[in-house]
């Protein structure tokens, strides 16, 4: 289970790096709803 959750968290960075290369970080928005999820993501 660690390695697929590592999997993920490694995957999730290197989105949110290619994201972050494309676009100006004042354009980049991230939505929190409270939720489990979202919460994670603050993290």
């Amino acid at each position: 289970m660690v390695k697929d959750i590592s999997k993920k968290i490694k995957k999730s960075l290197e989105v949110i790096k290619k994201i972050a290369g494309q676009h100006p970080h004042e354009k980049i928005a991230v939505a929190w709803t409270g939720g489990k999820d979202s919460t994670v993501l603050l993290h």
